[in-house]
This record gives structure tokens, sequence and C-alpha cells, in this order.
């Protein structure tokens, strides 16, 4: 049977912890063998008081024939299957060294004692516990080790909490290592119990092989009542609950399997189905962890066998004196002294051994798992995982792929997971690149907005010019010319009338200031709202009459145009509004004129390079004069802005220009730099259609 729980219990328990599980219960045996054949068979089988003597009796050892060192032994495997109890219901988070403990304490000390209540007279006829004085029956053990073990199995699930997230998430069910081994260890016990319930008859006669057939048949009236059930509640055969009933069906009938009917036993085995799996989801309501369902197989159906011993077999068969109430009445007390002195009493030792020494493993330890933690056992799922935690905290880009053994089920999951690692870190260079992207363009979004409000507030502004324009433009050259008028009437009159003159002359500059003013504003007007097409044309025809024209005019001031032509072939035909495109040489030129140059400069060259690149005329123009100081570089397209007011400038120029380029010929321009004492400004349209180019074009 140890090893049929060994195999159920390694089988139910996860992968990390199965190897810790098994060690738990060869070393249970192993400690139990030895305190029990010691210390514990005498306890439950000798007089009790000897157990306060100063010394003990060593004859009952020494003494012992071969039958009593069968009894011996068979007795001992009881004490280890009581224990074994223990480690299925603590399963996966109770300490090793401590488990040792608990085994040599419960197994040694009060599981004996208990024995001894029940079973005293089986080894010595006059050794009566007092519990069988009263006539209580277990005949293998449903109270003395089933309710014994189950309820102090309880207490320690109490005492060391239930397993990290087992009712913490959502979906908090925690698989199973292999379940086809716990399968294998349900029949192992099986087997074994057929021994045990066969063995306590005590000798071999006619009863025995009805105790074995009653076992036999209890477990598979339970496996099938099992299986019944779980497919109607869930269209499927649940492998853990048939296992759960089949072992909860053989401790129900452990107590009076010598005397019950085969009615009896289906009855009592459906009935201890049905219990069980009731008080398992009652523990989950209550997130009570019981990893093996030792609880409600072992405590709460070991109840119900021993109180089936006094519903369904007759007074007169159980020889005890007692009346069917009564009998009642004895077993109900024998099922509560021993979930008394296995839950609280037994329990309660581990309690105070907990305040100071924890029994439960740490949450580190739990992480990881126990077959590492508590036994430096580690394997390929322990070392993947490993290997995934250390990528966790590392960069993508410095994770490397996990390399384990071909051809297993831990290959398939490491192949799977290094292609989302490789596929992630595709992910992430294709994230970044659409970031620098994305950057970029609400870099030009953010610009193209700036320039669309800026377009509609002179929008606005030019609306309000025009009518100003419109409507001051013709008493303002009435005052010129009476202005005019009265100049030559002083002069005439009045000859050396000083001071009224140079006032007529202050009113005369202003009134022509104004004047100007509204002229730009009137041109502002005439060229953006011009309805006049593209026209097709030589540029470099357009580019030499147009210096020819200027030519006198900057040479009056010593300033050199400098022209460069294009391609012939790409010079011909060549869609352009060449009046606009004057007008804006013009502005940038005396932009030039009032700004760039000082009187002592020796060489005065101004440039118009233009080029041809992705269906775009590039306009570059730029003079060698003094340049623009940085912090008015991002204010030169502004209105009225100028360096130069003190010289009767209006900052209207640049403006100009841009609202030309702009509107007028759907281009774009901007300040380049003014390295070197040079101004440039490049100006960009399409030299073939008439679509709107962006300042953020990459021809700048």
């Amino acid at each position: 049977m140890q090893a049929g729980f060994l195999a159920l219990e390694a089988g139910c328990t996860r992968n990390k912890n199965h190897v810790n599980i098994a060690a738990k219960n060869i070393a249970d045996f192993l400690i139990i063998t030895c305190i029990f054949s010691i210390v514990g068979f005498y306890i439950a089988f000798d007089d009790v008081i000897h157990i306060f003597q100063s010394s003990i009796d060593l004859s009952l050892y020494t003494d012992l024939v071969s039958y009593e060192i069968a009894f011996l032994i068979f007795q001992l495997m009881f004490a280890c299957t009581a224990i074994t109890i223990v480690s299925g219901g603590t399963a996966e988070r109770l300490k090793f060294i401590h488990y040792l403990i608990i085994a040599a304490i419960a197994g040694g000390i009060f599981y004996p004692i208990g024995v001894h209540w029940a079973w005293s007279s089986s080894f010595r006829a006059d050794h009566l516990g007092w519990l069988e004085v009263i006539g209580f029956i277990d005949f293998a053990g449903s109270a003395v080790v089933h309710i014994f073990g189950g309820a102090l199995a309880l207490t320690l699930i109490l005492i060391i909490g239930p397993r990290k997230d087992r009712f913490n998430k959502k979906d908090d069910y925690i698989s199973q290592n292999n379940p086809s081994l716990s399968i294998l260890g349900v029949l192992l016990i099986w087997i074994g119990w057929l021994g045990f319930n066969g063995g306590s008859n005590l000798v071999f006669n006619e009863s025995v092989p009805r105790i074995i057939w009653n076992t036999l048949f209890s477990g598979a009236v339970g496996g099938i009542t099992a299986m019944v059930i779980s497919y109607i509640k869930n269209k499927s055969f649940d492998l853990f609950m048939i296992c759960s009933s089949v072992i909860a069906s053989l401790v129900a009938i452990n107590a009076g399997c010598n005397k019950f009917t085969l009615i009896d036993v289906v009855i009592i085995s459906i009935i201890a189905t049905l219990i069980a799996e009731y008080a398992s989801n009652i523990l989950i309501k209550k997130k009570i962890d019981d990893p093996l369902n030792v609880v409600p197989c072992h405590l709460v159906c070991g109840v119900w066998g021993v109180i089936a011993v006094g519903i369904f077999i007759p007074p007169e068969e159980l020889n005890t004196g007692n009346t069917f109430i009564t009998q009642l009445g004895v077993q109900a007390l024998g099922s509560l002294i021993y979930i008394f002195w296995g839950g609280v009493v037994t329990g309660c030792c581990f309690w105070i051994i907990n305040k100071k020494y924890p029994l439960r493993v740490s949450a580190e330890d739990e992480e990881i798992g126990l077959n590492f933690s508590e036994h430096r056992i580690s394997n390929e799922t322990t070392r993947f995982l490993e290997k995934v935690k250390l990528h966790a905290k590392d960069d993508i880009d410095n994770v490397s792929e996990i390399q384990v053994e071909p051809m297993t089920d831990l290959y398939l999951i490491a192949d799977a997971y290094n292609q989302v690692v490789k596929k992630f870190k595709e992910e992430k260079e294709y994230a970044i690149n659409n970031l620098q992207a994305l950057k970029l363009n609400l870099s030009e979004l953010e610009e193209t907005q700036s320039e669309l409000a800026e377009q509609k507030k002179m929008s606005g502004l030019t609306d309000l010019m025009t009518g100003i324009a419109h409507e001051a433009n013709t008493p303002l050259g009435v005052c010129i010319m009476a202005i005019s008028v009265v100049d030559e009437q002083i002069n005439q009159h009045l000859p050396n009338s000083c001071e009224l003159s140079n006032s007529i002359t202050l009113i005369n500059k202003n009134l022509l200031r104004v004047k100007n003013l509204i002229e730009s504003c009137k041109k502002i007007t005439q060229f953006t709202e011009s309805t006049d097409a593209f026209t097709s044309l030589d540029y470099n025809e357009f580019i030499i009459n147009y210096s020819n024209s200027k030519k006198r005019q900057l040479s009056i001031k010593n300033i050199e145009l400098d022209i460069h032509k294009i391609d012939k072939k790409q010079s011909e035909n060549m869609l352009l509004k060449p009046a606009i495109l004057m007008e804006v040489f013009d502005e940038l030129i005396s932009n030039t004129l009032n700004h760039a140059f000082n009187n002592e400069d020796s060489t005065k060259i101004i440039t118009i390079h233009p080029e041809i690149k992705s269906n775009h005329l590039i306009i570059n123009y730029s003079d060698n004069g003094k340049g623009i100081d940085n912090a008015d570089k991002d204010k030169v397209f502004t209105p009225f802005y100028t360096t130069q007011r003190g010289k009767g400038l209006m900052g209207l120029g640049l403006n100009v220009a841009k609202n030309l380029i702009t509107h007028g010929l759907n281009g774009a321009i901007k300040l380049v730099d003014n390295a070197n004492f040079e101004m440039k400004f490049t100006i960009t349209y399409e030299k073939h259609a008439a679509n709107k180019v962006s300042t953020d074009d990459i021809l700048f």
C-alpha cells in the first residue's frame, strides 16, 4: 500500500513537487518502522499505564513468537498508512524536515494511543481498550487509521493554508503531474487493501473470502458511481473523482467488512461516493486546499463507515451486548473521539510547533518547487523555467534561444517559446521603425497644422487688408496730392519757412509709407486671389529676361546678380506663373537691399540657382551679406517684423513672398541657413503641375 500511496500522490501533484512527495512516502516508512516498532507497538498493545513508568518491559519484544512478529509488521503497515494520509493533504507546501517530525510524533505516540483504545485486545485478550469495553467496533481501521489520519491532515491543512494561487485567480485549477501514475497508485492501494482487510481477521478461515470480496466489490461500486455522476455533470469521466471514490468506498467499508452483506456494501459505497464529492465541494467553497481529497475520503467517509456498522449490522451479530440505538451511539462517540484525538489533540501539538518553527515552506521555495528547494533535484523543466525568468529580467535583444533535449514534450514548448521570442524581436524592430516614422509624420503634421492656422489667420488678415486698402487708397491719394500742392505754395510764397517745410516733408514721407503699405496689401490680394493658370514657358529664357531687367538697378548699388541655368530639355515647357515668380524675386531682392549689405562691402553678390529634383523645381536664392541673427531666424516670415523699422521699413516683404509662393504657386519657401554670413532661401514647387508642396518636403 505504501507504494500505491506514493504513486497516487506523486501523480496528483505537480511535476516540480512529485519527487518531494515520493521522498515523504519512503521517509515516513523509514521513520515509523523504527519508532513504531520500538515505542509505538508497546504503547498500542501493552498495559497503557506502563507508558508513564520509568522503565519499559522489553520482554514484550524479546519474547515475541513468529505469529506476534507478523502481527507487529501488520500493525506497522497500518501506522504508515495513517501518517501517509497527512502527506497527501499537505502536499506541495509542507517542509520535509517537519513532515519527518510529524511522522515520528504522530506515528510513534499519538496514533498508537488511539490503537490501544480500540484494538488492544487483538494482541493480548486481557488488555481491553476503553472503547472496546463499551462495544465500539472498527474491524479494519475506518476510525483508528482513517479518521485519525484525516482529522490530523485537516488540522495541518488549516495551519499551513492553501497552495499559492490555489484560490486567488479566476482559473484556480492546479494541474496534476501524471494521472496515469495516480490510477496505478489506486490499483496498488486496492490490492494492498485486500490484504489489510483480510488480514484484520487475524486468522485465515471461511470469513476471509467474504471480507476480500466485500472490499473488492466496494471499490468497484464506488468507482462506477463516480463515473456515472461525472458523466451526468460534465459529459466526461473525471479520473480524479473516480480514483477518490474508490478510496472513499474502501475507507467506508473497513469498519464492518467482515459483517456487511453485498447489499450493504453497494449502499455504503454509493453513499460514500456521494458524501465524498459533496465534502470536496464544500472544502473548495471554504477555500480549504486538499490536493488529494484526503479529508473527504478518509475523515468524512471514515465517519460514515463507522456509523454504517451501527446501521447495517444487527446488534446480535456484533455480540457487544448493546441495543441498536446504544450501538449507534457508541459508534458515533468513537468517531468523535478519533476526530478529537487526531484533529484537536495531535493537531494542537503541531500548531504549537508551527508558532515557533513554521511548517510551511517559503513562498520562493514553493514557487521553485520542492523537488529543488528541499532535495536539490533539478530537471529540464526547472532549468527551462529558470532561463525564462532570466529572459524576463533581460532586454529582449539579448535573449537567446533556449536549448533542450530534442523530441520531448518540453522541446515542443521550448521551440514554441523560441518562435515567440523571435517574433517578438521582429515585432519590436518593426514597432521601432514605425515609431520613428510616426514621430516624423507627427512632426510634419504639427508643422502643417501650424502653417494651416497661419494661412487661415493670414487669409482673414488679407481680406481685412484688402478692404482697408480699397477704402483708404483714394482718400490717401487725394491727401498726397493736396500735400504736394501745399508744399509748392509754401516754397513759392514762404521760401524761408524751414520749420513749416520740414513738417510738410515729414507728413509727405509718412503718407508715402502708408501708401506703400496699402500697395503691399493690394499686391498680396492681387496675386493670391489670381485665377491665372500656369503657363508653359522656357525657364532659362524667363530668368535671363528677369536678370536683364534688374541689372541696371543692382549695378547702381554695386551688386552682382549671378543667375544659373538648368538643362535645356528640362527648361523647356515648364509650367510657371511668371508674374508671381517675378514679384517673389523682387521681394527677396528688396529684402537683400534693405538688410544684407553695408556700404563698405566690396563684393556684393545675389545668386539664383535652380535645380530639378523628383519633378520639382527648386530655386535656391542666396546672398553673401551679413546674414540673419539666430534670434530672428524663426521670425523672418512674420508680418510686420523688421529689424530696420527706424529706416521706415514695414517688415512685409518676406511675408508677401511667402504668401505669393504658397497661394500663388502652390509651393513653399524655407530659410535654409545663414552660415558664413549668407542668407539662403529655397523655393519649391512642381514644375509640371499645380499640386500643393509641403514645407517639409524632403527636397529641403
